[in-house]
């Protein structure tokens, strides 16, 4: 995936229709159009916690799907409930530059995942972190993101974000911390924590994959950027 022409065509797709007025169905169209992948499903969700006038993106990766050669991959567009029609690029509506970015990075964490369950021929046993925490909720957070499959996605996640967003030459720990996912890991795990290391290493690395750059030098310099 061209992660920077993803972007630029959903965005410029998404400024040339402001002012128009747009139903939940023919934004989530939209974008199945725009990515045109038949190994790719968009649906249109709903949430009663998602804002009037906001669209939020998540994503989901079936392996077993995958196995029988069926799409695999799921991007839900979620809205609220009562959302009838989104006026495109009003004031205090969705943001079309931040809606694009998210659109492409949930895209990418999913193929990070599949691309994984397939190295590994479907074993859908990765590696598995177990979770010392004694309350219920910080347990069941750890559990989950601190398995290696989510930890390489989301290094992916926040590599995506940031190069979409900053387009920065020497990532920095200032970089880091705007983005909601690391604040997360700091949060749940200590930044000096194996995993938080881990997960800074594959970002360092799809961040430079995503400006092109030769992984080595570049990531080397970035590391004592951000330590």
């Amino acid at each position: 995936m061209n992660e920077k022409a993803l972007f630029n065509t959903l965005y410029t797709a998404l400024k040339n229709r402001q002012g128009l007025y747009y139903t939940p169905a023919k934004i989530t169209k939209l974008f199945r159009e725009l990515v045109n992948n038949d190994d790719i499903v968009f649906k249109t969700s709903r949430n009663p916690l998602i804002e009037l006038g906001d669209v939020v993106v998540t994503g989901e990766y079936d392996c077993l799907d995958d196995m029988e050669n069926y799409s695999s991959i799921t991007i839900y567009v979620g809205f609220n409930p009562k959302e009838t029609l989104l006026h495109v690029g009003a004031p205090g509506a969705f943001n079309l530059k931040k809606l694009a970015i998210n659109v492409v990075e949930c895209l990418g964490h999913e193929q990070v995942k599949q691309t994984r369950h397939r190295s590994r021929n479907f074993d859908v046993n990765p590696v598995i972190f177990i979770s010392g925490a004694q309350q219920d909720d910080d347990w069941q957070e750890q559990q989950f993101i601190g398995q290696e499959d989510e930890v390489e996605a989301f290094g992916y996640s926040i590599a995506c974000e940031m190069f979409l967003k900053y387009r920065a030459n020497v990532l920095t720990s200032q970089h880091l911390f705007k983005t909601l996912m690391y604040r997360v890991y700091s949060t749940q795990f200590g930044e000096n924590h194996p995993i938080v290391n881990q997960l800074v290493s594959y970002t360092l690395s799809y961040y430079s994959k995503l400006r092109g750059e030769n992984n080595g030098k570049s990531i080397k310099q970035k590391v004592q950027s951000i330590a």
